[in-house]
């Protein structure tokens, strides 16, 4: 009978409304919630099957819900670094810690660092790729096993070594050559006389070499000894120095340029020893010195040295060395030395030794605890002579530094924690330094749709939905991360409002439909 048809049908409409209006209401509580998504109704006919033409049975309504998920809600900017959007497709990766390993996801970039240091949505985990000494995320990085919670309460303090140093600098072209040598060329006693005077066919002659002051080295004279053999005997006496036989003369020249070599007479019985006329000294020094400060693998500021030495026309002899060689395994903490040859027009042109290529620094680790570290000084010019980002010439001119640029960083505490726009959760410390220590997965859904709504503002896979995929923030689909943003809710108060009016009139109707069959049920049952 048509007339309890249509009871059944506006009963069917009275429920449909009131749960529309349920909905309404819930999307109206949750329009201050970051990143909600309203909930609308597919709302369709049910139709009551009957085999004549001329009959008809309502069969109501009835609605499912119909998520928007997808949809993109407004972004707002946030004073909190820690606060991040999504601005496209995808949701951050959660998980409610302790024993439930179900993967939740999210558009709620309201993440906040508990006292553990775990960054946090309520009562949900941020999960990220744990980042490798080089900033690289895990190579198999597909699956959420992948990841990690993102904890920051490990990086408390960071130090960086000095990897590169580069000098911008002008170098004297005026300087004039210095001594750097001592040749000896006045003329020795003959040693047919000395040998008949001595009564010694052995020793002839002898002398002193002196470094730096230091204790005497004597170096003794046969009559046999030709000049290579004595380049020989000096060299071998005192590795310090460097004997070399040039055009029939022996010259004798400092290993560093800011050793003083003293030579003085010996002696040999009673008679003294005429090989020089006087005690030859030179000290060789430097040009020009630069320090700078690098610091080790511990973040300890150390001093280094440069001495720049003019060693010929369009050629400077370099030397590095540890301000303090206590700190060093090197004689005189010497690091590295080389000589840097110019063009004409001033540019530098080559670099040739060990100081054309990085240098492994010589710490002592049981006095400075530091690490291996690896230092290249860079000035304008490697040793294929390409240029490169120092910058050394060589011009008529005052000496002058322009700039010297060293990386490496002090110990510094952690002050803050942030998440920039490529998904990286980087910690930033007291001495300017910036270390990247998480990128956090974006993931996607086929139909995120489909995906089912729990309690704190996140969702979980279904069949619907699709199995997710782990992709870095912009490719692949995935959106692209807004930092200090949050996403707004997608619910519009006037869309609500007007559809609350039409929620209400139909109820109504539906009341009215109800009432009126009532009454026609009354009307058949007063025929009696």
């Amino acid at each position: 009978m048509s007339t309890y048809g249509a009871l059944i049908a506006a009963r069917s409409g009275l429920q449909v409304q009131a749960q529309e209006l349920g909905k309404r209401g819930n999307n109206i509580a949750n329009i201050s919630t970051n990143g909600y998504k309203r909930i609308l109704s597919h709302i369709e006919s049910q139709v009551t099957q009957t085999n004549q033409n001329t009959a008809y049975s309502p069969g109501g309504v009835r609605n499912t819900v119909r998520n928007t998920i997808s949809e993109q809600g407004l972004i707002q900017a946030s004073n909190s670094a820690t606060h991040t959007a999504i601005s496209g497709g995808g949701f951050f990766v959660l998980n409610s810690g302790g024993n439930d390993q179900t993967p939740y996801f999210s558009r709620d970039g309201a993440f906040t660092a508990d006292n553990l240091g775990n960054l946090k949505l309520g009562n949900f985990f941020l999960q990220g790729w744990l980042l490798d000494i080089n900033g690289n995320p895990p190579a198999a990085n597909a699956d959420i096993s992948s990841l990690t919670p993102v904890n920051t309460s490990t990086f408390n303090g960071i130090a960086s070594a000095t990897t590169r140093v580069e000098f911008g600098m002008n170098l004297n072209a005026g300087e004039k050559l210095g001594a750097t040598s001592i040749v000896l060329g006045s003329t020795p006693v003959d040693a047919t006389e000395l040998q008949a005077a001595l009564g010694n066919p052995g020793v002839t002659t002898d002398f002193n070499i002196s470094i730096n002051g230091g204790a005497n080295v004597n170096i003794p004279i046969l009559v046999t000894d030709t000049l290579a053999a004595l380049v020989t005997k000096i060299n071998t006496a005192v590795p310090t120095i460097t004997a070399t036989e040039t055009n029939g003369q022996l010259v004798i020249k400092a290993n560093s340029m800011t050793d003083t070599i003293t030579i003085t007479n010996g002696a040999v019985g009673n008679i003294v020893n005429s090989f020089f006329q006087k005690p030859q000294v030179v000290k060789t020094g430097y040009d020009f010195r630069r320090s700078v400060t690098v610091y080790d693998t511990l973040g300890t500021p150390r001093e280094v040295q440069l001495d720049f030495k003019k060693a010929a026309t369009n050629s400077w002899d370099i030397e590095a060395r540890v301000a303090d060689p206590t700190l060093a395994t090197t004689v005189n903490g010497l690091i590295g030395i080389g000589t840097l040859s110019f063009n004409t027009d001033g540019s530098p042109a080559g670099i040739t030794g060990t100081l054309g290529s990085p240098i492994v620094m010589p710490w002592d680790p049981m006095v400075t605890g530091a690490g291996n570290q690896t230092i290249t000084f860079d000035f304008g010019v490697d040793s294929s002579g390409n240029k490169t980002k120092g910058n050394v010439t060589q011009l008529t001119s005052n000496y002058n530094v322009n700039f010297v640029n060293q990386n490496g960083a002090a110990l510094g505490l952690k002050t803050g924690i942030a998440i920039d726009k490529d998904g990286y959760v980087t910690a930033s410390f007291s001495n300017g330094q910036f270390k990247k220590l998480y990128l956090l997965p974006i993931a996607t859904f086929a139909n995120p749709d489909g995906l089912s709504a729990k309690t704190g503002n996140v969702f979980t896979q279904t069949s619907d939905s699709g199995e997710y995929n782990l992709r870095q923030a912009g490719d692949s689909g995935a959106g692209k991360i807004a930092e200090g943003s949050l996403e707004l809710s997608n619910v519009d108060i006037a869309t609500e409002f007007t559809d609350i009016i039409q929620i209400q009139t139909a109820y109504s109707a539906n009341t009215k439909v109800i009432s009126a069959a009532d009454q026609m049920m009354k009307e058949l049952t007063n025929l009696r």
